[in-house]
């Protein structure tokens, strides 16, 4: 079923570069595959890359990461990525750096067909004593 993520690991990661930086990712990656285990998902902030090129963060994102990391998930193992860059949130309060979260959980339990209403569900048992 599905679990609350916790956040298991944090790692700062002072590069620029984009092999290095998905090096360290795909590393991850792999050790979530290797090791199975519970949800939770791990956080790699990013003082230093692309902090000045947030339509060229998200792209980066989007192409060598999303689908890719997504892709090697299955069955009972999802993988997924989240990113967070400080100069597409507008007005609103924000970190100051860029920051990728890679996570992993168990997939929802399939929708289940039941014949109940609002107020079968809300009303309370009827006690006859």
């Amino acid at each position: 079923g599905r679990r609350l993520l916790t956040i298991t690991k944090y790692s700062v990661l002072k590069t620029s570069c984009e092999e290095e930086l998905l090096e360290v990712v795909w590393k991850e990656v792999a050790s979530f595959v290797e090791q199975g285990g519970p949800s939770g998902s791990t956080v790699f902030v990013l003082p230093d890359f692309m902090s000045n090129e947030a339509a060229q963060f998200s792209h980066f994102i989007e192409q060598r990461l999303n689908k890719p990391v997504s892709d090697w998930g299955g069955g009972d193992l999802q993988l997924r990525v989240a990113s967070y860059h400080p100069d597409l949130c507008g007005n609103r309060p924000r970190p100051p750096w860029a920051f990728i979260q890679l996570y992993r959980f168990d997939p929802a339990p399939p929708a289940q067909d039941i014949d109940a209403s609002f107020n079968d569900v809300m009303d309370p048992p009827v006690s006859h004593a």
